[in-house]
Formats: structure tokens, sequence, C-alpha cells
């Protein structure tokens, strides 16, 4: 099994500044273990020059446990977080940003990606081999291409995890 990941390693703060539009002022990284589950995570501080929108963005990778005997369940994760229920995959990509409802399958990376809407914005998750990568970006308030910031970040995290 692979070693941890250093989640704040995966993204150049330039990258976020470029996608994001605003510089990033810290990041903050963090692990922990959820069962045979490891998450390495990274919060990039962002905020808008009038400080009025917070633009940040948070990584998480969510891998198995290189210590764990038993090995790890990223498949198990997927599976009850996304796949279990059928209806989950017919929404289509452009609804995801009309409404909160069940995950909407997104392609073009990963093994598999889906969106799940929030009230505050949302979040991507992309599964890539034995690990999911989520990833959410602050959004302007209007709400607009929910999707293609995260997406962007996932693709430049997917590359440098393969």
């Amino acid at each position: 099994m692979k070693p941890a990941v250093d989640a704040c390693g995966l993204l150049q703060s330039s990258e976020i500044e470029s996608i994001q539009g605003v510089q990033v002022q810290a990041t903050q990284p963090t692990a922990q273990k959820h069962g045979k589950l490891v998450v390495s995570q990274c919060y990039y501080t962002a905020y808008s020059a009038d400080g009025s929108k917070n633009l940040s963005v948070y990584l998480q990778v969510i891998q198995p446990d290189a210590g764990n005997a038993q090995g790890g369940s990223v498949k198990e994760f997927w599976e009850e977080r996304f796949r279990n229920n059928k209806e989950k995959k017919r929404r289509p990509e452009h609804e995801a940003e009309e409404s909160l409802g069940p995950p909407v399958l997104v392609s073009g990376i990963g093994d598999e990606a889906f969106w799940l809407a929030s009230d505050r914005g949302g979040a991507l998750y992309v599964l890539k081999n034995d690990r999911v990568v989520r990833v959410t970006a602050g959004a302007p308030v209007d709400g607009k291409n929910k999707i293609e910031k995260p997406k962007a970040l996932a693709k430049k995290i997917i590359e440098r995890l393969t």
C-alpha cells in the first residue's frame, strides 16, 4: 500500500491563485485515521480583496491505511457513498448547480467522479485507483460554475497522484 500523501504538496499556491483569482494567505495541513482509511487534508485560506468572499480551497485525499494489515476500504467507501443508490447516477452534470439533490456524475476526470451540492457550494469527489480526492473551492455568491473550479484543481491533483 502507498504511504500517506502530503495533501498540501499536491497543489501550488500559484495554481489556486490562478483558478480562484486571489492570493492564498495560508495553508494548514492535517491528517487523521478513519478505520482502515487515512485522510490527508489541506486547507488553503484565500479571501477576496475586500474580505467579503471566502474563496478558500479544501482538499482531502482518502486512501488505505498502510499500517492496517487488513488492507484499505476505499472501494467500500466509494460504493457506500455513490453506487449503492442507483438514482444517484441519473442526474446529468448540467443539472448540478440547479438544486441540492443526489450526487451528480461528473465526466472527464479520474476513474469516476461525483459532485455533491450543498447550501455552501458543494464538493467534488474523484476516485482514482485506490484513492479518493475531495475538493471544495469557495465560489462567488451567485454560485455559477461551482463544479468547474474544483474540477480544474482536481485534474492537477490526479496528475500528481498517478
